[in-house]
């Protein structure tokens, strides 16, 4: 009987065993993460209050938060710049005109009005219209000088006059005046994602050939870009 109770004891004693060993590894871990928490803490690089048991204990946790910046608007700073905003002497000396066109556009892109979409067809009409004249006339002013490429041709002569004399590059923003106004007029908002990108290519295109035409003409075609005549929209780019 004494045997038998024995091995009853040392069989409970085996099972109560495995729960104790984890349960003593748990408690260590917690206090030792809980010590690396409350030195962090006193550095200013912790809040301590955060864990309040081991479930929230973590590698991660011990880093040093991230807070966004925050500026709160109080009631005073709200009237300080009220006042600023009121003082007749400063009034439309701060550009007040870009903010109410500004609140114009807003408004307008949030309440359109019933008419727009006629006035917008009728400027698209009109930019398909004026880009196709630019193209035209363009290539009749170069004539032989025509090329696809950028690189001037060998028997080429620098054309200044006609179209020329409004933009620099009268067939490329004619391209991109008729591709918007063809976006317009047929509201084809893949249309007008790609007239961008043909901007974006017809003006990286330019630049290149405005490169070989200095090289080709140093002198005299850095004194037209200082004329004044624009890039690719007339009096605009």
């Amino acid at each position: 009987m004494a045997a038998s109770a024995n091995v009853s004891g040392f069989c409970s004693l085996s099972m109560l065993r495995g729960p104790l060993v984890t349960g003593y590894t748990t408690s260590m871990n917690y206090l030792r993460r809980r010590s690396v928490v409350m030195k962090a803490s006193e550095s200013g690089e912790f809040d301590r209050e955060q864990i309040t048991s081991p479930s929230q204990v973590s590698p991660s946790s011990t880093s040093p938060r991230t807070r966004l910046p925050t500026r709160p608007v109080t009631a005073e700073s709200a009237q300080e710049l009220i006042q600023e905003l009121l003082d007749p002497e400063q009034f439309g000396t701060r550009g007040e005109a870009w903010f109410l066109a500004q609140l114009v556009l807003i408004l307008l892109v949030a309440f359109p009005p019933s008419g727009l979409r006629q006035i917008v067809d009728v400027a698209g009409g009109c930019l398909l219209l004026a880009g196709l004249a630019f193209i035209t006339l363009g290539g009749l002013n170069l004539g032989q000088n025509l090329s696809p490429v950028p690189k001037p041709r060998d028997m080429h002569s620098l054309v200044t006059d006609g179209t020329y004399q409004i933009i620099r590059h009268p067939m490329y923003g004619g391209i991109i005046l008729a591709a918007a106004g063809l976006s317009l007029a047929t509201g084809d908002e893949a249309r007008l994602a790609l007239t961008a990108l043909t901007f974006y290519v017809l003006d990286q295109k330019a630049t290149v050939e405005e490169e070989y035409l200095e090289e080709r003409y140093p002198g005299e075609y850095a004194q037209y870009k200082r004329s004044g005549v624009k890039k690719l929209i007339p009096w605009l780019y």
